[in-house]
This record gives C-alpha cells, sequence and structure tokens, in this order.
C-alpha cells in the first residue's frame, strides 16, 4: 500500500533556490523538520518543493511560518492557500532535506560545471561491482585489485537482488605506478562496475561518478554546510561515506559505515556495518559473512587471476635517431587528429529530422515512440517548408540530440518507392568542419548535411566570414529565398543533401530557423493538416492547385511588400524636395520684399523731390509778380521782363515736364514690379499647395 498523507506543500523552486533555502536552515531548523518528517519532492524539470505532513501532535504552525518566510524571501516564490490547507500526497517517492540537496547539487553541477578544490584525497577511488555473476564479479575484483594501491574491501547484501555488493576503497596513485584510471576507459557501457571519486564536504565524505567533473567551490561548501547541519541536528550515527549515481530508475544514494582492512593474498578482511535508513534508492550497506567466505574462497583458489607474474624482459635498443624521433612525433600528430575527429563526431550537436509529404506517417511513428516528457520538451521543434514547383510540403523536426532521442527506422522508409523522397536522407547534422570554425566567422547561420557526411571542400577553407560567402553564392540562386537570405533578423539555414535527379551534383533548400516552433504548440496544425492531406476528402489535383495559389499568394505579398518599401522610400524623397523647394522659395521672398521696398524707397524720395520743386515754383511766381509790378511803368522792361519770362516759362514748363516724366517712370516701375511680385507668389503657392 502506497504511504499516503495529508499534507501541506510549497511552490516549486529551481535547484539553485531551492539549495540556498536548505542552506539557511539552522541546526534547530533542522531538528525541527526531522522530527516534523519534512520531505521534498523532486522533479525531472529541474525544480523541487516542500511537503509538510500534517500531524495534530506536533505544533506545525512555526514550523510553516519558517519555510514561507524563507522561500518568499529566499526563493522569491508567493505561497498559495496550500501551504494552509492540507493535501493527500503519497510520500514513497520524497526524499529528505539531506538527501535532496545531495541530488539537487550533482543535478545543479551537471548544468553548471566547474572546477573543484584541491583534496587530501584526490588520489582515492572507490570501485563499486554489483554483478549478479560470480565469476564476473571475480574478475572485476581482481582487475581492480591489480591496477590500485592499498585496497580495502566491503561486502554487503544487494538492497533489492539475490547478489552482492562488493566496495574497493583503493589508492590511485601514480608514483606508486597506479593503473586505476585506465580503467575508466572500459567502464562507459559497465552498469554493473562504477568508479567513484571523492569531494570533501566537511564530515562527510561524496563519492561521485569519475566522469563527472569535481563539483566548484562554492557548491561543495554550500553542501557541506547544510549537511553539517543536518549532522549536528541528528541524534544518531551517520555514516561518513556516501555514493551517489543515477541508474535506469533514477538517483540511488548508498551510506558506507566504514570501508575495512585492505585485503592480504588470502584473506579479506572487513568491518561491521549498522542498519541504515535509506530512502529513494538509497540503501543500506551491511556487511554480510557468507559473502565474504565464497569471495575467500574464490581468490583462495589457484586459478583465481589475482598479482603479477614476474619476468626480465629485454628491452629495444633506442638509438638517438632523429628521424625515428620525426616519424614517431608525424604518428602522434596524425593519431591526435583522428581522436579530434572522431570527438567532433560524437560531440552533441543540432539535428534535423526532413520527412517529405508521404513520409509523414514515419514521423508521427517517431514522435509517438517519444516519452509525454519529450513530446512536451522546448528542445524539440517542427516547421514545414515549401518550394516552387512541389505541391507538398517537406516536414522538419530539429532537435538536441542531448535531451531528445528521436528513433526512426530510416532505411525502411527511404527504400519505400511510395515514400516521396526519391532516397533522400531523413537524418541531417550540422557540417562538422563549419562547426569547428570560429564563431566570429560562422555568422548568423546553419549548415545541415546528412548524418555522417560533411561538404568538401569545406567552406571554411574559402576566407572570409562564412556567411556572407554563402550569401553571395546561394542569393542568386534562390529568388524566392531573398526575404531569409538578405534578412539581417533572420537565420538561416542551409539544408545540403544528394541529388534527387540527374544533371545535379546537390539539393540545397533554405529555411528560416525562426520558423521552427515547439512541437507542442503545433500538434493542433499538424492534426488539421492530417485531415486535409486525406485522400478521401481533398483531390491530389485540388491540393496542388491550393499549394501555388498560396506560393503564388506569398510571391505577391513579396512584391506588394517591395513596392511599400520603394513608395515609402519615394515618399521620403519627395518630401526632401519640397523642402529645399520651400527653403528656395523663402530665399526668393525676401530678395524680392528688399527689391520692393528698395522702389518704395525710391518713389518716396522722388515725391519728396517734385514737392520741394512745387514750393520753389510758388516762390519763382510770387517774385514774377512782384517784378511785373515793379516793371510795369517801363515799356523796355516790361519787354525785357517779357523775355526773361517767356525763358522762365519755357524753363519751368521743361522743368515740370521731366519731374512729371520721372514721376511716370517710378509709377510704371512700381506696377511692374507689384505685378512681378504677385506673379512670384502665385508660383510658390502652387509649388506648396499642389492639386
Amino acid at each position: 500500500m502506497p504511504d499516503n498523507r495529508d499534507s501541506f506543500v510549497w511552490p516549486y523552486l529551481d535547484d539553485a533556490a531551492m539549495l540556498d533555502v536548505l542552506d539557511a536552515f539552522s541546526a534547530d531548523d533542522h531538528r525541527a523538520l526531522n522530527a516534523a518528517d519534512l520531505r521534498l519532492q523532486i522533479s525531472e524539470s529541474e525544480t523541487s518543493r516542500f511537503v509538510l505532513p500534517y500531524n495534530k501532535d506536533i505544533p506545525l504552525a512555526p514550523l510553516r511560518e519558517r519555510l514561507v518566510q524563507l522561500v518568499t524571501e529566499i526563493g522569491r516564490k508567493a505561497c498559495g492557500r496550500s501551504t494552509e490547507q492540507a493535501q493527500s500526497m503519497i510520500f514513497d517517492t520524497l526524499v529528505s532535506p539531506q538527501n535532496a540537496a545531495l541530488i539537487l547539487t550533482l543535478r545543479l553541477a551537471a548544468t553548471q560545471p566547474g572546477l573543484g578544490r584541491q583534496s587530501a584525497h584526490d588520489g582515492d577511488r572507490l570501485a563499486l561491482i554489483s554483478s549478479a555473476d560470480a565469476d564476473r564479479a571475480a574478475k572485476w575484483i581482481a582487475d581492480i585489485t591489480k591496477r590500485a594501491r592499498d585496497a580495502r574491501v566491503l561486502v554487503a547484501r544487494h538492497p533489492r537482488a539475490k547478489s552482492h555488493l562488493t566496495f574497493i576503497h583503493a589508492k590511485d596513485d601514480l608514483t606508486l605506478h597506479s593503473t586505476l584510471r585506465g580503467l575508466s576507459a572500459h567502464l562507459k557501457d559497465k552498469g554493473d562496475v562504477r568508479l567513484f571519486q571523492p569531494t570533501e564536504l566537511g564530515e562527510l565524505r561524496l563519492w561521485s561518478d569519475t566522469r563527472r567533473r569535481p563539483l566548484a567551490e562554492a557548491m561543495s561548501d554550500r553542501l557541506g554546510r547544510i549537511l553539517g547541519a543536518a549532522h549536528q541536528s541528528s541524534d544518531r550515527h551517520l555514516a561518513h561515506d556516501v555514493a551517489i549515481f543515477d541508474d535506469r530508475h533514477g538517483p540511488v544514494l548508498l551510506y558506507i559505515n566504514d570501508l575495512g582492512p585492505a585485503p592480504a593474498a588470502a584473506d579479506v578482511f572487513t568491518g561491521h556495518n549498522p542498519a541504515q535508513d535509506l530512502q529513494v534508492q538509497v540503501y543500506d550497506i551491511v556487511p554480510h559473512p557468507e559473502a565474504v567466505a565464497a569471495l575467500q574462497d574464490r581468490i583462495s583458489q589457484p586459478g583465481f587471476p589475482v598479482g603479477y607474474r614476474m619476468h626480465l624482459h629485454p628491452l629495444r635498443r633506442l638509438g638517438p635517431n632523429e628521424t625515428d624521433i620525426e616519424q614517431v612525433q608525424a604518428r602522434i600528430e596524425e593519431l591526435q587528429d583522428i581522436v579530434d575527429q572522431i570527438r567532433a563526431q560524437d560531440a552533441p550537436t543540432l539535428r534535423l529530422m526532413r520527412f517529405s509529404d508521404a513520409q509523414l506517417p514515419a514521423m508521427i511513428d517517431g514522435l509517438r515512440r517519444l516519452p509525454p516528457g519529450m513530446q512536451k520538451s522546448e528542445h524539440l521543434r517542427y516547421a514545414a517548408g515549401h518550394a516552387a514547383g512541389r505541391a507538398e510540403p517537406s516536414h522538419f523536426v530539429l532537435y538536441d540530440p542531448g535531451h531528445i532521442s528521436l528513433d526512426v527506422p530510416e532505411a525502411y522508409w527511404r527504400g519505400r518507392a511510395d515514400s516521396g523522397g526519391g532516397n533522400r536522407p531523413l537524418s541531417y547534422w550540422l557540417d562538422p568542419h563549419i562547426l569547428q570554425a570560429d564563431a566570429e566567422r560562422r555568422g548568423n547561420f546553419a549548415v545541415f548535411t546528412p548524418y555522417g557526411t560533411a561538404l568538401t571542400p569545406s567552406l571554411a577553407d574559402f576566407g572570409g566570414t562564412l556567411s556572407e560567402t554563402l550569401k553571395l553564392v546561394l542569393g542568386r540562386l534562390f529568388v524566392d529565398t531573398a526575404h531569409i537570405v538578405e534578412n539581417a533578423d533572420a537565420q538561416p539555414m542551409f539544408i545540403f543533401s544528394s541529388p534527387t535527379e540527374a544533371g545535379f551534383r546537390l539539393d540545397v533548400e533554405v529555411l528560416d530557423a525562426n520558423s521552427f516552433a515547439p512541437l507542442k504548440l503545433q500538434i493542433r496544425m499538424l492534426n488539421d493538416y492530417l485531415k486535409v492531406r486525406g485522400p478521401n476528402l481533398v483531390d491530389a489535383t485540388d491540393l496542388q492547385d491550393l499549394a501555388e495559389n498560396l506560393y503564388s499568394g506569398s510571391l505577391a505579398e513579396g512584391l506588394q511588400s517591395e513596392a511599400r518599401h520603394q513608395q515609402a522610400r519615394a515618399e521620403a524623397a519627395w518630401d526632401e524636395a519640397l523642402g529645399r523647394i520651400e527653403d528656395d522659395a523663402q530665399v526668393l521672398l525676401r530678395a524680392l520684399r528688399f527689391e520692393v521696398g528698395a522702389v518704395q524707397s525710391r518713389f518716396t524720395a522722388a515725391e519728396t523731390y517734385l514737392l520741394h520743386a512745387a514750393t520753389r515754383m510758388e516762390a519763382m511766381e510770387k517774385m514774377v509778380g512782384v517784378a511785373e509790378d515793379a516793371l510795369s511803368g517801363s515799356a523796355d522792361i516790361a519787354r525785357l521782363l517779357d523775355a526773361k519770362l517767356g525763358e522762365m516759362s519755357d524753363s519751368r514748363d521743361e522743368f515740370v515736364e521731366r519731374v512729371l516724366g520721372e514721376f511716370s517712370a517710378a509709377e510704371q516701375a512700381l506696377a511692374a514690379a507689384t505685378s512681378r511680385m504677385s506673379e512670384l507668389q502665385s508660383q510658390i503657392e502652387a509649388f506648396l499647395n499642389p492639386k
């Protein structure tokens, strides 16, 4: 029966935040929470939460307030009604805070690796043999004991199986000619043999897989503080060694109380371990005398492969031959290149699956085989690609093999005549040669080739940036991909395949990485598409017509976008021209105003001159009258005056005519200027206000 309890739960926190909260627990907090049987629920999405069982015999209000405070202040999460109202929880899969701290730290270290602190026990190694085959276990024990130095052995009963667990604690010291670290290369696929390395955590020593990087100093310090506070709060004896690893069921924690003395040639000495409480695949390591006796009998047999058979072996005399040294160095460099190539091929990179429309059942079959958690993963993305001359779309699935394992029988679907793929590959990877190029040269694009192949000669050998090289070459070949290749915000993906038609060397498809979306968001669209493409619903000819119309529509949309862009540029140029014309018109108006003002000034001066002349004429007429009165008695004087008067009259008439001529000329000039000014104003208004 499952252990079902009413419990209070807190919001989920990510691993780093949860470890910070556990680090804030004091020894008194651990003591109170252990008494209340506090547990943690760990999810696969790198989050966890607190679960506190309801217990009427223990005052839980202070503990709940303490947890709410820490989760709110450190975890930055608001606590809801679940911390006040109990709900049913199954406790069989929940873990204690101490075990959770170990699991979360190693899980966090896997995503944030760092350099560990040098420990006094860095040369120590712990081997675990859990094989049910006695002969196989004996072989491993002999091999490890032969490779290591100062080995100590502990044999215990397996917590879940009828076999035994054998621990070998030994030294891996190169100065003592130990070759234990060379054993790691043989343990990649051996689940019944594991090799651990130590990390000092105060009073506790943590044993983790040697293939993991050591914990970063900050992580080990925080984990040491958490476990130190937990140890201080415990009243019972706790183990000083704990081994942790992952199997197919999840994390496994093994608390080890004593790693016994070293075995002699025919004897195995072990300590005695008390019973231990383990949770979530956390098992008690208990000595088993019968297993020790069986191991002793096996070791004492003559054919047991332990120890070395020593003899003298002559060494080949190597002289100081530079030619031999150069050949050896060249061979070393060649082997190193092979190692780099193997590592590059095995490195986890993005993978792309391409399916024709007829191969869509293969994609659906591969996706159905995935666990539900992987189907909802953000690392699994989908996009459809269309091309001219092809009615049906191609379907692409982009995924990270480090998180997703997509299994599709490629050989079967490529060989089917009705698959529509033309024997085109389904599985693609990032071109390894381009992937090794500098990031500054690669640019914002990706090149995919069929899995296990690469472009030769490599595009990285042409010089310059690879993105500019691809845009220069492929941008001229594909008119309908200009919106991807020439768009600065796009992320082009170039997919190279073997040619499906005679006369061609390569097939190339171009996609935008921004068009990919998580598969979980595309499920509804795929279901609708499967309904539409069904042969009972839509005729193939109608489907082809629809595809061609959609393709033409997308092309027309591109032309419209380009036309709108050109119109915007023309409007901007027109506005700039109008601005320049308006500035020139303002300059011309200012010049005309200056000229009109000058003419008006000249006209005013002429009018003033005429008034002054008229005043002088009046004075002269008065003088003439006086003279006529004075000379009226003398005929000679009269004749003389008549003559002078005639001359003066002629002069006056000539002067008046000249003044009147100047006045008329001024009026004509003013009228002409006024007319020209009106004409210019009309032209300016026509420029500024076009119809």
